[in-house]
């Protein structure tokens, strides 16, 4: 083996190493943290356009709207009320938005506080070139020791 082979199969080492011991912590950090997963599973039935849809745990209570019609490359509101003893501590908020079995991109969409305690932010949607338009809407809710989330399916229009 030569001087310049060893020494990238050592630098190849290296890396190996350093991503098997930091990627779980990077894992973390896009997922918004850290602090155990909390589920918090909605009524299934409901569709959060233009209608209020909930979820609710022992500490935490989720409450989801978004505009009354959804298009893609149409930017349209989404809010979140919170209630319970754990929405005191929370410290952020973020829409998800993913299509099952579909690679969309990355579409997250932080919510602002409101003085009313509740959390709005704006999204957009890009154009499935499937034609497909099912959504999930995967609000994220982040306090100092929990992290909690809730999934809402919907139909956006083409």
């Amino acid at each position: 083996m030569t001087r310049a082979a060893g020494a990238l199969f050592a630098l190849a080492l290296l890396l190996g190493i350093a991503i098997g011991v930091f990627a779980p912590r990077w894992r973390a950090w896009l997922d918004g943290g850290a602090g155990p997963l909390t589920v918090l599973t909605p009524d299934p039935a409901c569709r959060p356009l233009g209608a209020s849809c909930s979820a609710a745990g022992h500490d935490l209570g989720i409450t989801v709207r978004l505009g009354q019609t959804v298009r893609p490359l149409v930017a349209f509101p989404v809010e979140v009320r919170l209630s319970g003893p754990a929405a005191a501590a929370v410290r952020g908020v973020e829409a998800h938005f993913v299509m099952v079995d579909m690679d969309m991109g990355l579409m997250r969409f932080a919510l602002a506080p409101q003085p009313d305690g509740s959390w709005h932010g704006q999204a957009l949607l890009p154009v499935c070139s499937n034609g497909r338009s099912d959504w999930q809407l995967r609000l994220r809710v982040q306090t100092a020791g929990t992290r909690y989330e809730a999934g809402f399916p919907f139909q956006a229009e083409r």
